[in-house]
């Protein structure tokens, strides 16, 4: 057995010990928090294909600004920044992009209207099972219950994916900035995550931004290729 991968075996394995105790610190210490997220970014949902329209998308953003910023102040900055500096950062990610769903709920283009495209509904609702249900049942069956599960709404690889499957919701094709942060995380992150620490229900939500990310490229070629369409049409003419 060559000597690097022992190496890199004994630096990881307290490492993921030591991310896993946090988590379960954290989910005991702020107690029903985890139920409560859960619960508002379910009723995001609910409000979303229940009434869909003007105020509902007031509420359904200031509902997920509300998990970003929890996760960004509480998860990153208030319990795994003291361990690793570098949560600092994401800290910072986080509360960024709650702050542009704030801002979007009064001043923002941002219209959730589930019914409009047919053919995205299911695949959008699969995909906020997957972030919301699929990867604590996957977590669970790999050996990480309670309290060191990742729910939605209180942790970041999941609200990040339930985020993005949200905004397949949407009337039009969303800015990059309201996306581009859970992408990252979503598909970055988790990956790295899965990768090296062996967390490989993080693969969820990983999965969750890739066919979003699809999903919005696909679209974005629809519409140029729509409008070349159209230009030739006027030229012709």
């Amino acid at each position: 057995m060559p000597p690097a991968p022992v190496a890199i075996e004994e630096i990881e394995t307290p490492t993921r010990e030591l991310v896993l105790g946090l988590v379960g610190v954290y989910n005991r210490a702020y107690w029903p928090a985890a139920a409560f997220g859960a619960v508002a970014a379910f009723a995001a949902v609910a409000l979303v294909l229940i009434k869909p329209g003007a105020f509902t998308d007031i509420l359904a953003k200031i509902l997920l600004n509300f998990l970003w910023l929890w996760t960004g102040i509480i998860f990153f900055w208030g319990r795994f920044a003291p361990e690793f500096h570098v949560a600092y950062l994401f800290a910072f990610a986080f509360i960024i992009q709650g702050s542009f769903l704030f801002a979007d709920a009064f001043y923002g283009t941002l219209e959730f209207r589930p019914y409009k495209n047919a053919a995205a509904f299911v695949p959008g609702c699969a995909l906020v099972a997957a972030a919301g249900i699929v990867h604590p049942i996957v977590s669970t069956w790999l050996g990480r219950s309670w309290p060191e599960l990742q729910v939605v709404g209180t942790a970041p690889g999941p609200t990040a994916a339930f985020t993005l499957a949200l905004l397949t919701f949407t009337l039009h094709k969303p800015r990059p900035l309201f996306f581009l942060i859970p992408a990252a995380w979503a598909v970055v992150a988790c990956l790295r995550i899965a990768l090296a620490w062996r967390y490989y229900e993080e693969l969820v939500p990983a999965g969750v931004a890739a066919a979003v990310i699809l999903y919005f490229v696909a679209a974005a070629s629809r519409t140029l290729l729509a409008r070349k369409s159209d230009a030739a049409q006027g030229a012709a003419r």
